[in-house]
């Protein structure tokens, strides 16, 4: 999730920022001239964010292997096809000369702040004028100051319907006072069950560093309902588990976390659906793998429900861009990772997770999430800065090598008279597009996540969108369209239809990025650092914190 959080160092949190995409660029996006796109001279104000299905159907699910579901999702049924990353409401990635963003804390932030005014505007403009449902934020973000912002927004224009009302609870959750209700809800615009709110739990302050994640039972669920009451949403659509490479243990997660997102969500019923996000495929591949053998508790005390896949939803980032798509690419065992080294069978599990691997080959994460019915959403189209014409914060992780032909592919694009940052987001919407009529039809991308600190960021991203949507309707019948959106895993495929997206411009800077031999990425491509190693950041953290993963893992662990 991306921008350019210049106040940060890796050990406080550059790496995991999981939703965001650095602010697009000013450059407009270019309009396609090609004889297939469609022209466009009317006001494009109110034009809205084309949509896509978010939950499979129950009666289409698979049910395949050992990890299968046992119970529905509880997603919506369909999203805007962007959702707009919320860590943009913050002083995290303000570049504001005109306001001062530096007071900006959960403790002294105020609604009538100028940058707050700014941010809010962007909110409702996203949601009400241009088709936006879909808000992903987290406790991290601005450290409750994104949340807070969000729950400004909301309180403007949220209402509640007679079945959806509002119990006693839910209103000290939301601070909502019963007596004022009625004369608020004249100002509302929006049904809650209308829009979609996510958000995370495990990751908080940037410090202490001691304190920066807690995974523990109690924290999560006192977060859960803290992030109700900022929000003043009633309820979270997907509770997602924050940046899991970070966990000083796997153990913690299922023995902690995931039991106590599950109570959230079951008993409690502030949550409809659980998410998990991190920047490691492989580490998210293992915990929704490990997960399915928890017994998941059911409303009652003691009643067990089965066991199964416990998640609805994967968010990743920086793994379906211009330079990284090994989303789509055979999963491999997870890099250094020391978190689950704690298991009494160890041989035993090693030995299960080698079969499975064997099951799993030349399988993508994509692929594993669709065969489990688990919708996958993606961030960071522009790399955390990388795919910008003005480069990456000082924090970024990536290589020196990776930083350069990041660098050399910007001076392609502006050679071609290309903003990289908007060709980035272009191919970022192209990535394995689900198709609307067959659900069954490979690991399709619900929707991707983009950090927008403005009303001109919001027009400019769904102004991109729409470049697709006369594909979703228009060409079904055409053999070459059901060809082009082919899921096989040829990682090709998705760049064949884009020659009816794009503009010659960016096809010519697009075909030289993507050259294998001798395009900017060639190189890294040949030895791996076309991406980094979440993990071993992860590790290097928790070498800075006093005691370690072990002395963290006591701490979050519940007094028995």
């Amino acid at each position: 999730m991306d921008g350019n959080q210049a106040s940060s160092s890796p050990t406080t949190g550059s790496t995991a920022i999981a939703d965001e995409g650095n602010s697009i660029s000013d450059a407009a996006l270019s309009t396609n001239t090609n004889e297939n796109a469609a022209t466009s001279h009317e006001d494009k104000s109110y034009r809205l964010c084309p949509r896509r299905p978010y939950s499979i159907p129950a009666e289409t699910m698979r049910q395949e292997g050992e990890e299968k579901r046992n119970r529905p999702n509880h997603l919506p049924i369909s999203s805007s096809v962007i959702g707009l990353g919320c860590s943009s409401f913050s002083k995290f990635y303000s570049q504001d000369d005109d306001h001062d963003t530096s007071i900006l804390t959960r403790q002294s932030i105020t609604k009538n702040h100028p940058a707050v005014q700014t941010w809010i505007k962007t909110i409702h403009h996203a949601i009400l004028n241009k088709g936006i449902d879909l808000l992903d934020t987290a406790p991290w973000y601005g450290h409750g100051t994104s949340e807070i912002v969000i729950g400004y927004a909301l309180e403007d224009i949220l209402c509640f319907d007679n079945e959806d009302d509002v119990d006693e609870q839910q209103q000290q959750l939301m601070n909502i006072d019963a007596s004022t209700k009625t004369t608020n809800e004249k100002k509302k615009k929006i049904n809650r069950k209308k829009i979609i709110i996510n958000t995370k739990v495990g990751r908080y302050d940037a410090t202490p560093l001691i304190n920066q994640f807690d995974y523990s039972y109690k924290t999560t669920i006192s977060s859960t309902k803290m992030s109700i009451s900022r929000m003043k949403c009633k309820y979270i659509d997907v509770l997602q588990l924050h940046d899991v490479e970070f966990t000083p243990c796997i153990s913690t997660l299922l023995e902690e976390t995931i039991p106590a997102m599950i109570y959230c969500r079951d008993v409690l019923k502030i949550v409809r659906a659980l998410g998990i996000t991190g920047y490691s495929l492989e580490v998210q591949h293992e915990i929704l793998v490990k997960s399915s053998s928890l017994l998941q508790k059911g409303e009652n005390e003691g009643e067990v429900v089965a066991k199964g896949i416990v998640f609805d939803q994967s968010l990743t980032y920086c793994h379906a861009n211009l330079h990284d798509l090994s989303l789509f690419e055979p999963l491999v065992s997870p890099q250094n990772n020391n978190n689950n080294s704690d298991d009494t069978n160890q041989s035993k599990k090693q030995t299960k997770m080698k079969e499975r691997e064997k099951e799993n080959k030349n399988k993508s994460f994509a692929d594993f999430c669709h065969s489990q019915s688990i919708a996958l959403l993606t961030a960071a189209p522009f790399s955390m800065g990388l795919l910008t014409s003005s480069g990456p914060p000082l924090w970024h992780p990536g290589s020196t090598e990776l930083k350069r032909a990041c660098k050399d592919a910007a001076e392609i694009c502006r050679a071609n008279n290309v903003d990289i940052a908007n060709l980035a987001l272009l191919f970022s919407l192209s990535r394995r597009r689900r198709r609307e009529v067959e659900y069954d039809n490979g690991a399709g991308v619900v929707s991707l996540i983009v950090g927008m600190k403005d009303t001109d960021e919001i027009d400019q991203a769904v102004e991109a969108a729409l470049r697709f949507s006369s594909f979703h309707d228009d060409d079904c019948a055409d053999d070459k369209y059901s060809k082009r959106y082919d899921m096989d895993g040829n990682s090709n495929d998705d760049d064949a239809h884009l020659k009816y997206i794009l503009t010659q411009n960016e096809l010519a800077a697009l075909e030289t990025l993507r050259d294998k031999s001798t395009g900017p990425f060639s190189s890294v491509w040949k030895n791996g650092e076309y991406q980094w190693n979440g993990v071993q950041i992860a590790n290097d953290f928790w070498n800075d914190v006093e005691g370690g993963k072990e002395a963290a893992k006591l701490r979050m662990k519940r007094e028995k």
